[in-house]
């Protein structure tokens, strides 16, 4: 009997965890106009940080490492990201930030407050953002 109720609870704590990764869902801020298929990295040059949309994990720079993180980290809290500039990257790989060095130069003018609002730019975003490593 012990078994038996043993083996129920891990099936059902599995189906629970199966559920929730099959149905996690992108951030708020991310838009729902299809580039979710399309992009795996979402760069934010204001904040220099990334965000994996497959892995549903930001990627920022912690002291001199990059760190992963399944929530905002807590240096931006209280961050508007719907409102901050989006970079869409074709960048498919793990680790987005190898080439920061680019992205910082490459982005640096979507750092000012013309830029802030990501439907201003989707467009724009796209066509800068799509570049391949």
């Amino acid at each position: 009997m012990k078994t038996i109720v043993k083996t129920t609870a891990f099936l059902a704590m599995l189906l629970l965890m199966t559920t929730e990764t099959m149905f996690a869902q992108p951030p708020s801020w991310a838009p729902a106009h299809g580039y979710r298929a399309n992009t795996r990295h979402i760069y934010f040059p204001q904040y220099n940080m990334y965000y994996d949309m497959n892995r549903n994990s930001y990627l920022y720079l912690n002291g001199r490492n990059w760190t992963a993180s399944a929530t905002l980290p807590n240096i931006y809290v209280g961050v508007n990201l719907g409102r901050a500039a989006q970079i869409q990257l074709s960048y498919n790989g793990y680790n987005p930030y190898v080439y920061n060095e680019v992205h910082v130069v490459e982005y640096r003018d979507y750092c000012d407050d013309r830029h802030h609002h990501h439907k201003h730019h989707g467009k724009k975003h796209k066509k800068h953002g799509k570049h391949r490593h």
